[in-house]
Order: structure tokens, then C-alpha cells, then sequence
């Protein structure tokens, strides 16, 4: 859209909303919401004869994402690791033969007390969403992103020698990705680039 300013400038602008429902069957409850603002100001005072010109243009954007990832079973909160894990006991590490050795808790549950920081730190972890022992804890939110860009720019000629212009350019975005845990833990994407000289094993990109 296209208009006159009062100084006899002309002001120019658009705007561009997108709402796209996304086609993932976990993303029920969210959108996709992308708005772009482009506008632009160009206008001119002849009595100095000085030219101005500015734009803005934005972006707000939601993108329903999920994530899923591997957190600990509720048994083994409970230092329960039987049938998946051999759990050994640290208290009972003794050398043998110049060898380090330790003797596996009974039935791989653990039956002493747990570290008061372990219990700390598994009170952190949500609830699973199913009950396998990997993959086992999904979830949708959206993905954030927001950008603000503007430009203002102003030429003056005051003779025909002496001419200035002045710029100035912003640009800023706050990015919010959907953490794999409520509280904004968790890694959302990794690579092993190297086998790090550990034998049998393979380079993985």
C-alpha cells in the first residue's frame, strides 16, 4: 500500500501474516504463526533539501515442535536396574591381583540410601510419557522466534559543495527452541565426529 505524508513524503508499506496449522500428528495443540512487517517512509524537504528514508520489518513465528528423548524409569529412581543394567556397589571396591574389582548389588537393585544430590537431581526430571526404557519421554511445544529490523537514513545538501548523510541500521532476533524438558534442559541435537582412538568402533556423522 502506497501513501503521501503530510511533509509531501510518501509512505510506503506491507504486511505479510501467514497461519498454517502444521501437518504433524503430534502438534495437535499448536501453530505455525509467521507475521512479517515490511514499511518504508521516503519523503523530502526542499527548503533544505534533505532526504530522509526509513523501514522496519519484523517477524513473530511460532512452529509447533516435538521432542523426544530418554530420561530415567520411575523403578530406576528407586535404584531399581534389574534386567537392564549390572549396578555395582562403590563401597566394596577392593584391589585384586593389581586390579580394581567391586561386587554387583544383589539383583542389580541398589539398597542403600541414595546420594541426597542424586535425589536432588532426579526430582528434576518429569514423569515418563510411556514405559519403555529408552526413548520413553515425549514432547510439544512451540518453537519461538521474533525479529526486529529497522534502517533510517537522512541526505542533506546544504550547498553544492557541501553535502552529508547519516545511517543507521538495527537488527536484533530472540530465538527460543523447544528443549527436550520442561525447564529448558537437555540437548537438542549432537554428532560424534571422531572415534576418539577407542577400538571397534566406527566414524559416525
Amino acid at each position: 500500500m502506497q501513501g503521501a505524508s503530510p511533509d509531501g513524503g510518501i509512505v510506503v508499506g506491507a504486511a505479510l501474516v501467514v497461519c498454517l496449522k502444521p501437518s504433524s500428528e503430534f502438534a495437535e495443540t499448536t501453530q505455525i504463526r509467521s507475521a512479517v512487517n515490511v514499511s518504508a517512509e521516503i519523503g523530502e524537504i526542499e527548503a533544505v533539501r534533505l532526504f530522509f528514508f526509513g523501514d522496519y520489518q519484523g517477524v513473530r513465528q511460532l512452529i509447533g515442535v516435538t521432542r523426544i528423548s530418554t530420561i530415567p524409569t520411575m523403578p530406576m529412581r528407586q535404584g531399581i536396574f534389574s534386567g537392564v543394567s549390572k549396578i555395582f556397589n562403590p563401597a566394596t571396591t577392593q584391589t585384586v591381583a593389581g586390579k580394581f574389582v567391586r561386587q554387583e548389588f544383589p539383583n542389580d537393585v541398589i539398597n542403600v540410601p541414595l546420594d541426597p544430590a542424586a535425589k536432588a537431581l532426579l526430582a528434576r526430571f518429569p514423569r515418563p510419557t510411556n514405559s519403555a526404557a529408552a526413548n520413553n519421554y515425549t514432547r510439544t511445544a512451540n518453537d519461538s522466534d521474533h525479529q526486529n529490523q529497522f534502517d533510517v537514513r537522512v541526505d542533506g545538501t546544504y550547498r553544492s559543495r557541501d553535502r552529508a548523510f547519516g545511517r543507521y541500521s538495527y537488527y536484533n532476533e530472540t530465538e527460543l527452541p523447544v528443549a527436550p524438558l520442561p525447564d529448558g534442559s537437555g540437548l537438542i541435537s549432537g554428532a560424534v565426529l571422531g572415534t576418539g582412538g577407542v577400538s571397534g568402533l566406527s566414524n559416525v556423522l
